[in-house]
């Protein structure tokens, strides 16, 4: 179905558009990414919806598409591996925020492991999506730090323990995205745009 609707979408736009090939790859892997993006949200908040936790799953959510949009970061090898990852991920952490306890000295270390980790390795690029473009990835890491600030913040000085628990999740999954690590262990190649002659 996402390769359908790509496709199709494709289509309508070049009637109207034209672009070079290139480009149309570009807009493909966008068109897909919107796609898988549209019903796999959906999915996961009609779940929450069910089991009583959408307000926490809307906010975990949005946190953590506040960094990824970035940073960027590893993606699933199939498309039954993202529905499976992102399900049991956005599934389980909303209940988890509602009744863990977190130490302060466990926050501050969470905190800084994402600082570094954001300075070292975001944004994080993938074989689809290789970041050329030097410029681009110095300002990706510079808005991605930037994106962990209220983050912090939240964390720090909220007296809601389930929106800084929210918050603490959001970069715990971002971290684990970029890892080089985490590319290791499913067999993804990492920093891609090494392999990638500059444009």
């Amino acid at each position: 179905m996402r390769e359908k609707f790509a496709c199709r979408s494709l289509s309508y736009i070049t009637e109207f558009y034209s672009y070079e090939a290139k480009d149309l790859e570009k807009l493909k892997y966008g068109l897909e990414a919107f796609y898988s993006f549209v019903t796999k949200m959906g999915t996961v908040l009609l779940i929450s919806v069910l089991l009583g936790v959408f307000k926490e799953t809307v906010i975990l959510v949005l946190f953590y598409a506040l960094l990824r949009s970035f940073a960027f970061g590893i993606h699933a090898s199939s498309n039954l591996a993202c529905w499976l990852v992102t399900i049991s991920v956005f599934g389980i952490a909303p209940f988890l925020a509602k009744i863990l306890i977190i130490p302060d000295f466990m926050k501050i270390i969470i905190i800084f492991t994402g600082i570094l980790t954001f300075l070292l390795y975001a944004p994080a690029d993938t074989h689809k999506r290789p970041l050329v473009n030097s410029t681009k990835r110095t300002r990706g890491k510079l808005l991605s730090l930037i994106a962990l600030l209220p983050l912090q913040v939240i964390i720090l000085f909220s007296s809601n323990q389930i929106i800084s628990n929210l918050a603490l999740f959001a970069i715990i999954f971002q971290i684990i995205c970029l890892l080089p690590i985490t590319y290791k262990i499913f067999n993804m190649p990492y920093n891609n745009y090494k392999n990638i002659k500059k444009v």
